[in-house]
């Protein structure tokens, strides 16, 4: 899986031998390992004192970040034939609970015993393919988050309650933009904002692009790649495309931001670092 970087010099990443391993930044030694039933193909998430990964049966693992112990683990039931090649971040709350997507089409909280609070369906009729594969957004007292094809959700903190919905299939990890409004792009070539409390759709944009990544933020701008437009610079706050880089292939991968740089891997296998800033503001807008 990718690799998950902690705040020292500790990495973490998930194999697909069924183990996680904690490796020493500066060396590349194994720190420690942890075996678990099943591969990991998906993220690992660093928590602050806790490593979080899903393993390809469903099953959410909790580790100790220091000594990799095993503190719980927390099973869902998987589709009938069916493995998933992926996993979502796993959102950890201040109190130390977790939010989690499943491929059930369920969004999960756990206590920091891993102990089930709650369990939201997020699933849809009459589709068959309902993974919930985005890291869930903590914002304006809901956890918005999206299943594949039931599309986008609000579950109330609280109780696990769906406050609203919107039929929109493929949709991203939403980033939030201020303290009521959140965006998102979808793998049609959509990026649209919404009203974290309503799921009201205030602003859409077409990027007319194929496959589009999940949003990254980078010096007051979001970057987003896609199969055939390269990556595409994006206004956070409104429809506004600032430029475009592409390299004539295309970008099945997020960039990834550094800290002054940006790196792109295309689907040639090919890693592009670039730097991007912000010279004139569009119509509008304010320059960061």
């Amino acid at each position: 899986s990718t690799p998950a970087a902690g705040g020292q010099n500790d990495i973490y990443l998930g194999m697909s031998d069924g183990r996680i391993l904690s490796l020493d930044a500066r060396t590349g030694d194994i720190v420690w390992s942890y075996q678990a039933a099943s591969p990991f193909h998906g993220a690992v998430t660093v928590g602050e004192r806790s490593v979080y990964a899903i393993a390809a049966d469903n099953t959410l693992y909790a580790m100790d970040r220091a000594t990799g112990q095993l503190l719980w683990r927390h099973a869902q039931t998987r589709p009938t034939g069916i493995v998933l090649m992926g996993a979502p971040h796993v959102l950890e709350n201040d109190d130390g609970s977790v939010v989690a997507g499943f491929s059930d089409g369920r969004l999960v909280r756990l206590s920091p015993q891993g102990e089930v609070l709650w369990i939201a369906d997020l699933s849809s009729e009459q589709r068959q393919l309902v993974d919930v594969d985005v890291r869930p957004l903590a914002m304006a007292d809901v956890y918005v988050a999206a299943s594949f094809t039931g599309g986008i959700a609000a579950v109330d903190p609280g109780t696990g309650r769906v406050i609203w919905t919107l039929d929109e299939q493929g949709a991203t990890s939403p980033i939030k933009v201020d303290d009521e409004t959140l965006t998102l792009t979808t793998s049609g070539g959509r990026m649209l904002w919404l009203r974290a409390r309503t799921g009201e759709v205030l602003r859409v944009l077409d990027l007319e692009a194929e496959a589009v990544t999940a949003l990254v933020e980078h010096n007051g701008m979001l970057l987003a790649a896609s199969k055939g437009q390269g990556i595409f610079a994006l206004g956070a706050a409104s429809p506004w495309i600032f430029t475009r880089f592409d390299a004539g292939t295309g970008f099945s991968a997020a960039p990834v931001v550094g800290a002054d740089s940006v790196f792109a891997l295309d689907n040639r296998g090919s890693l592009y670092r670039f730097q991007l800033s912000r010279t004139s503001a569009p119509p509008g807008t304010v320059n960061p």
